[in-house]
């Protein structure tokens, strides 16, 4: 067997698996008569160890391999394959576009790690090929995407929060509070300033009903943007080929997700508007500008914890300030 992996720091919580187990899990996934003909570690995960895998007489496959529980990994992300596999069925009216399960273990005999093997989804990722395709083909692209974020956010549940092993809650008030709350207690661990964060929780915590006018937990793919869309070019122009990594997944309002925090940050007046095109608009409310800036604010709170956790901490100035502003902004709101 042929394996590459990615080389990390000792301290880093992406470990590499040993060959020797790589081959392990393979066999009892697929047979003891599975020969491996290479096993090569993909760059493109930031959470998961994600490996394409060559087989003799076998279709090539996917594993993805979580970190261990440990410190490192967040109140939010401990059971993320666990719960991406409770929610897989609720993904069917994009059934075409997300990766089979073939096999997953979290029995840890093999391996001190959830693990999973999906189908090989073929194209190329979005994001590392967007500057190659042209302003139209760009455009089209995302009229696409504003079209699966909005088939996942028609999909109804039945109450808000993580799938199981995750928590459920009754209002979506209360996980909002929870969410800020795990997220104070998580910044002040690492000896973050959770001042902001507390202040931030007090304005939700005052003003809770603007958070239960939404009374209908929807699915939510929790890390949808082009780094984790695959594309194949085609003669009629690209279109989107797979929906890759929803172990973020979970119940709630649609507009908090992950996904429209980055259209507000990251993508261009021109793209904003042709996403809102295709997806709709919201009617504009009082409670929908108090959710919008809330949103924003939690966003920041996650995302201080998620740099520190990867020793990227020379950002957290630039999010504070987000905050912030963040803060001010519901401050005028809420008075």
């Amino acid at each position: 067997m042929k394996y590459t992996h990615i080389e990390r720091e000792a301290g880093a919580f992406q470990q590499p698996i040993p060959a020797e187990t790589i081959e392990k899990l393979c066999k009892r996934a697929f047979g003891e008569s599975t020969e491996v003909v290479a096993a090569r570690e993909l760059g493109n995960g930031e959470y998961n160890n994600v490996y394409l895998f060559e087989f003799v007489g076998r279709d090539a496959v996917i594993l993805r391999v979580a970190p261990r529980s440990t410190g490192q990994v967040g109140w939010l992300e401990h059971s993320f394959m666990r719960s991406e596999y409770m929610l897989q069925p609720y993904f069917a009216p994009i059934a075409p576009l997300i990766p089979k399960i073939l096999m997953i273990d979290f029995t840890h005999q093999l391996l001190e790690r959830d693990y999973m093997f999906q189908t090989y989804m073929p194209g190329e990722l979005w994001s590392n090929v967007m500057d190659e395709l042209t302003e139209a083909e760009n455009d089209a692209l995302w009229r696409q995407f504003a079209h699966i974020v909005r088939t996942i956010s028609t999909i109804k549940g039945e109450a808000f929060g993580m799938p199981y092993p995750g928590q459920q809650f009754a209002t979506w008030g209360g996980k909002i509070l929870d969410t800020l709350e795990q997220s104070r207690r998580e910044a002040a661990g690492y000896g973050l300033d959770s001042e902001p964060i507390q202040m931030l929780l007090d304005i939700a915590s005052a003003h809770v009903d603007l958070l239960d006018e939404i009374t209908t937990p929807y699915l939510r793919h929790g890390d949808l943007w082009p780094f984790n869309i695959l594309i194949q070019r085609q003669e009629d122009g690209p279109v989107i080929s797979a929906v890759l990594d929803a172990d973020q997944g979970s119940w709630g309002d649609p507009l908090a997700d992950w996904t429209f925090n980055l259209l507000e940050r990251k993508a261009s007046p021109h793209i904003q508007e042709l996403f809102w095109q295709a997806f709709g608009r919201p009617e504009e409310t009082p409670g929908l500008r108090f959710r919008t800036s809330l949103y924003k604010g939690m966003h920041c709170c996650q995302a201080l914890n998620w740099l520190q956790r990867l020793n990227l901490t020379q950002h957290h100035k630039e999010v504070y300030a987000d905050l912030y502003k963040a803060l001010t902004e519901l401050q005028r709101l809420a008075s």
